[in-house]
């Protein structure tokens, strides 16, 4: 643990994974934006706990019944519990449930199913994580999720070429044939996958964005208020990047687990300072 000018930070291999403060846009917001576009999420899996964020606000939603959690580093209970001032004490949460396994393995094994399925590794160009980002992954997600489910992924936008980010949307897109795109903050972006379109329906957002804890939440992680906030963080429809017929037959680029794509493209790439070119390149 690292405590600095954002609060607590935690490092594994030298590499800062994850920010109580820093990152609280993403780690906050990432799931309640899912939470805030289902129609009646009850069951929610988060895969990688970090600073216990995303587990613990969504616990607070009111029609969550339980949160589950696959966690890869026994270690991150400890960052966790000393983020407990910003997670809502996830930890002590009943609803809250915490699994050391391997998150491919649970979605594998497991016969439960989720109502919203939240993905933060870390970066995809890290040794192990890119099999997080494989067709293989996804399909499994899709498997686990609910009747009118909803996947999140966070993809970073910086310190990754624009060739492994438009690789992860193919790939991504294989599996869910709606993949919006949405920001929580620069550069980190949140893929919104669904298998049939998101109803965005402007008076039930509005009115379930101003309750508790998305009220709470948008205020503290995004400085934003409203429906009019909350979709000011919406970059793009599912158009933006749509299934090719070339992938639909099985042509198109994807990430599979034997390829090496977008870990070995991403590497090349990983302290080059290309945040901004990357998403102008990709289209924002």
């Amino acid at each position: 643990m690292i405590r600095g000018s954002e609060g607590y930070a935690f490092a594994i291999s030298g590499k800062i994974d994850g920010s109580s403060r820093g990152d609280a846009a993403t780690q906050v917001m990432g799931g309640l934006v899912g939470a805030a576009l289902h129609a009646n999420p009850r069951r929610a899996l988060v895969i990688g706990l970090g600073t216990g964020s995303t587990a613990g606000w969504l616990a607070g939603v009111p029609s969550i019944e339980r949160v589950d959690v696959v966690e890869l580093e026994p270690a991150i209970l400890r960052v966790a519990d000393d983020c407990s001032p910003v997670n809502r004490d996830v930890l002590k949460n009943a609803k809250v449930r915490v699994a050391i396994g391997d998150a491919r393995e649970w979605l594998l094994t497991s016969r439960d199913t989720y109502d919203i399925i939240f993905s933060e590794p870390s970066n995809p160009y890290r040794a192990g994580v890119s099999s997080l980002f494989t067709r293989d992954f996804y399909r499994a997600v899709r498997a686990r999720l609910a009747p009118g489910g909803i996947f999140l992924q966070w993809l970073q936008a910086y310190e990754v070429d624009s060739e492994t980010v438009r690789t992860l949307y193919a790939t991504l897109g294989s599996a869910f044939p709606e993949v919006e795109t949405w920001h929580t903050k620069p550069n980190d972006l949140l893929l919104v996958a669904t298998v049939e379109p998101v109803a965005h329906d402007a008076a039930v957002l509005r009115e379930r964005l101003r309750q508790e804890p998305f009220a709470d939440a948008m205020e503290k992680a995004w400085r934003a208020a409203g429906l009019e906030g909350f979709l000011s963080h919406h970059v793009a429809r599912p158009s933006f990047a749509p299934p090719s017929p070339a992938r639909s037959r099985g042509r198109g680029p994807r990430r599979t687990p034997t390829t090496g794509t977008a870990s070995s493209s991403g590497s090349r790439e990983a302290w080059a300072p290309t945040a901004s070119s990357t998403w102008m390149k990709c289209g924002g």
